[in-house]
């Protein structure tokens, strides 16, 4: 990208051809790359995962849990974004920079477009739900029929889930405007907010559908699959037994359940590719962003 960032799309983004593109990406001509980008963030998954369940809140536990269990509970919960975090920063450039300059490594290490990558993430996510709250205000203001002390009938409950639909939707598009940030900052671009919010003009409808019909095509199969051989091979069970005092047992189940666990990270790592490559090729195509002819790791 030169030093002066447009003040506008420098292209209209297309629906169905940039469904079929991410696809076609993600699956034909990056596929071969996804163990190399998702080794490491996946066994850190596991290894967070099993922290969680050693030391967060037990399942089995009834009323009010540990206060020390909440707060392992929160901190690994914040520890858990940063595997994404490795994963997204190296197929963004995977993505924008092709494997000649963005190969992602077997032993990727923390850098500081990594910081900037999860302080803008984290910020993002501090936007949306803010913006989630004050609509959630405003409907609830608006629609007091839809108050927890009020007993809505049919035509109400109809209407509140409309407008919670509408309410997600819209706070989609509105993080959508501000998320070009993402793959600047995964190439070590000096790029702001705001530039993202004027590169997304008229965009950000067009980018909300397409992630939205990316996620849905992966995401309904996906789920179908994990839960399906997650019932069938006892994962539920492993689950109700965690801090009942039966965590040997758990642990043993575990460990047999392990494939269906790395099944599940597996699908959770693909929909992230596929969003992240969304955002990628939406902010080369709005923006006018080309890759440079050689780009230090």
């Amino acid at each position: 990208m030169t030093s002066t960032v447009p003040p506008g799309p420098v292209a209209t983004l297309p629906i169905w051809s940039s469904v079929a593109a991410v696809f076609r990406t993600v699956l034909i001509e990056n596929l071969g790359y996804f163990p190399r980008a998702v080794l490491a963030p996946m066994l850190l998954s596991l290894l967070l995962l099993l922290l969680q369940v050693r030391f967060g809140t037990p399942l089995a536990t009834e009323g009010e849990p540990p206060a020390t269990a909440s707060l392992a509970d929160f901190l690994l919960s914040l520890a858990g974004t940063v595997p994404y975090v490795v994963f997204a920063v190296a197929w963004h450039r995977l993505v924008l920079l092709g494997p000649s300059q963005g190969l992602p490594a077997y032993q990727p290490s923390w850098r500081k477009r990594h910081f900037h990558f999860l302080g803008y993430l984290l910020l993002l996510g501090l936007f949306a739900g803010l913006f989630l709250l004050f609509l959630g205000l405003a409907l609830s203001f608006l629609l007091p029929g839809l108050s927890p002390e009020a007993t809505p009938s049919a035509g109400q409950e109809l209407l509140g889930l409309t407008a919670l639909i509408a309410v997600l939707l819209l706070v989609g598009w509105f993080t959508l405007r501000l998320s070009f940030v993402l793959p600047a900052r995964a190439l070590d671009e000096a790029y702001k907010l705001s530039d993202s919010w004027r590169q997304t003009r008229g965009q950000g409808l067009r980018l909300l559908v397409v992630l939205l019909v990316v996620q849905l095509v992966i995401a309904i199969p996906s789920v179908i699959i994990v839960v399906l051989i997650g019932t069938s091979t006892g994962v539920m069970s492993v689950i109700s037994q965690m801090g009942s005092g039966r965590e040997l047992e758990a642990g043993i189940l575990l460990v047999g359940i392990l494939p269906v666990l790395i099944l599940g990270f597996l699908a959770s790592y693909l929909a992230t590719a596929l969003g992240v490559t969304v955002l990628s090729q939406a902010f080369k195509t709005c923006s006018g962003w080309q890759p440079p002819t050689a780009t230090p790791d």
